[in-house]
């Protein structure tokens, strides 16, 4: 569950379930944060938002305990505003807020964000695996519409962020994340092993792009987290089998 970033993701869960018998119950909607409580600024996104809020509610009620949760989400924007122009969008304004809409992503609006995401998170780990991901690189620039641009040129573009960049973007994140894995088990899924070395995050392989545009993978840029999410369904089945065991040999 998430946002478009789940959305440009899913087909990449979907593709490494180790049973063709298996499926993904995907639930997202576009600039959603699917933390309770929050409460979205842009009103367009406001009301399809608290509708899957709520629907997701009653379905982790209904679903069985053993079914896992993956959440999938541009976190970084909601807390710190978009770090690339969007539609005329001021740059680093808060895309959700709590008490009362924030300019800025002081301290106490980033405590009370982070109050409301582990309070979210651990409500769902407390019935049911979750696994968290960590947030996709951020190219900041059209990645195929820059990388076409420079072709008809005949000057063939490399995009990348180093990993200092990437860090001091999701620093906050990241932290959230670690905490919901101390506080209540939340399991980390980190897609950087896959789109990035040990010096920055590319946004292209073999000439080609992995972004649609400049922060969701596309189709062929996704396939390269296909690994990443066949490891964590593989862990799953291995604690499910033991704990199978476990419950034959108390008989």
């Amino acid at each position: 569950m998430g946002d478009s970033h789940a959305d440009a993701v899913v087909t990449a869960a979907q593709a490494a379930l180790p049973g063709s018998q298996q499926g993904i119950r995907f639930r997202a909607a576009p600039l959603c944060l699917p933390v309770f409580g929050a409460h979205e600024v842009e009103k367009k996104h406001a009301a399809p938002c608290l509708a899957l809020k709520r629907s997701l509610k009653a379905e982790l009620a209904d679903a069985s305990s053993d079914v896992p949760v993956i959440v999938i989400n541009r976190t970084s924007v909601y807390a710190m505003g978009y770090n690339e122009t969007f539609e005329g969008e001021e740059t680093g304004r808060p895309l959700v807020f709590f008490s009362l809409p924030a300019d800025r992503a002081s301290p106490e609006y980033l405590e009370e964000f982070r109050r409301h995401y582990l309070a979210t998170a651990c409500e769902i780990a407390g019935h049911r695996p979750l696994f968290l991901m960590r947030p996709i690189p951020e190219m900041a620039i059209d990645v195929p519409h820059s990388m076409a641009k420079a072709m008809l040129i005949g000057a063939p573009r490399e995009i990348s962020i180093t990993l200092a960049e990437y860090h001091a973007r999701h620093a906050f994140v990241w932290g959230l994340q670690d905490e919901a894995h101390e506080q209540c088990g939340a399991r980390i899924l980190n897609p950087l092993p896959y789109l990035c070395d040990d010096k920055a995050c590319h946004a292209s392989r073999n000439g080609r792009p992995l972004y649609a545009d400049d922060d969701h993978l596309s189709e062929y840029g996704n396939r390269l987290l296909v690994p990443m999410f066949a490891k964590a369904f593989a862990s799953m089945h291995k604690e499910g089998v033991a704990l199978a065991q476990r419950r034959k040999e108390a008989r």
